[in-house]
């Protein structure tokens, strides 16, 4: 099982969203996937439509059992979240080790997990990044996200002492309006950072989409230029990551 992290320190870039939408269309396309709420704000279960007071990843990650966490939710599996787990101060070294106990019990299940995180380098969000194979960095077409990207580069560094095998797959350009001049003129920058951190600027950006916002309430995937730019993204996706399906084992993750 491929373990794929969507972080990024700067909140409302769209991680949650970007997360349920590449799960969504991996699933489509008949991968079997694994989202995991790793944000206390619970926005990724919502999409999801997961069931409510149920066991969540907090509960898992302090001894639940991951089986009976899991949902089948209306629009695909997920291990929901809950308030409590923005408030966890349990040591990062602690919760690497129950982040890759939770994977490996579930590895032979899935061909991925797609993990949504908090806006914030939290011992949770560092945790689940050093237990992956894998970031995928979203990102607004701005001056001040060109500046976190770079600092959250260096702490993937530092990660990858931890987890050798951690890598940024990729940075995505989200909420992209191409007729504005400051988001043409940043996406140099993007395409010239992320090849800083020895990666790529997914293409196309992802365009600025009323109808994608939507899908918060509903969990349905719009007709809408902005799902189709994930597709393209989705597609690279897979193609870089090597993902296959049915071949989910403990060994391809370390």
């Amino acid at each position: 099982m491929y373990i794929l992290t969507v972080a990024n320190q700067k909140g409302g870039v769209g991680k949650s969203t970007t997360s349920f939408v590449v799960g969504s269309i991996l699933r489509a396309q008949g991968y079997r996937v694994l989202l995991v709420d790793g944000d206390g704000q619970g926005n990724l279960g919502r999409m999801a439509k997961a069931g409510s007071g149920s066991t969540t990843l907090f509960d898992v990650l302090h001894g639940a059992d991951i089986h009976t966490a899991i949902q089948d939710a209306p629009k695909g599996f997920i291990l929901p979240s809950d308030e409590r787990l923005a408030a966890d101060r349990t040591p990062a070294a602690d919760l690497l080790k129950r982040f890759t106990a939770l994977f490996n019990a579930v590895s032979g299940n899935f061909d991925i997990a797609i993990v949504d995180t908090q806006p914030s380098l939290s011992p949770v969000t560092v945790a689940a990044i050093a237990a992956s194979n894998g970031v995928l960095v979203p990102t607004k077409p701005d001056l001040f996200s060109i500046d976190g990207l770079g600092a959250f580069g260096k702490n993937i560094t530092d990660l990858q002492k931890i987890n050798p095998q951690l890598r940024i797959v990729g940075v995505v350009c989200t909420q992209y309006a191409k007729n504005t001049s400051v988001h043409r003129a940043v996406l140099p920058s993007l395409r010239a950072q992320a090849q800083l951190l020895h990666t790529t600027l997914y293409e196309p950006p992802v365009r600025r989409s009323i109808a994608l916002e939507e899908l918060q309430f509903t969990g349905d995937l719009p007709k809408t230029g902005a799902v189709d730019d994930y597709l393209n993204i989705t597609k690279k996706l897979i193609r870089d990551i090597g993902l296959k399906k049915g071949c989910a084992t403990n060994e391809q993750r370390r």
